[in-house]
């Protein structure tokens, strides 16, 4: 996960439209597929550490600075996929269209009531370690 926020060119889309619950949004993040990520590796991030291994209750990457509102070319696009802003089914819900959340496959390591989640809004792009009792979206990444 850690290789789409930082290396998956992140751009925020707020015109895509995009279907949920019978309802019609707005907001969302294409992301770099993994094909095109150069030197992508599913096992270690490019630091050389595979985050999967520590004692990461507290591993927290921010990459907010990495996003990009530009238009992706339409040329450009078959390189991405996209994820909407659905936010997440726990206590305090966010207008959809605003924030996404999204499960990784990957536990937190020496913490079972934790995995970890990718974060996102216009200007937030996070991946952290997110309580386990949150309702986040779970959905394949490409």
């Amino acid at each position: 996960m850690f290789w789409y926020i930082s290396n998956g060119a992140a751009h925020w889309d707020s015109k895509t439209v995009w279907c949920v619950w019978g309802h019609l949004y707005q907001g969302g993040m294409w992301f770099l597929k993994k094909n095109n990520i150069p030197v992508f590796d599913s096992n270690k991030w490019y630091d050389g550490h595979d985050y999967r291994l520590i004692n990461n209750g507290g591993v927290y990457v921010d990459m907010s600075d990495r996003i990009s509102t530009a238009d992706i070319p339409e040329s450009d696009r078959n390189k991405y996929f996209f994820l909407p802003a659905t936010d997440n089914m726990g206590v305090n819900w966010s207008p959809v269209g605003i924030y996404g959340n999204y499960w990784t496959s990957t536990p937190t390591n020496g913490d079972n009531t934790r995995a970890f989640a990718l974060i996102f809004s216009h200007n937030l792009m996070r991946v952290l370690s997110h309580p386990r009792e949150m309702g986040l979206v779970i959905q394949k990444f490409q």
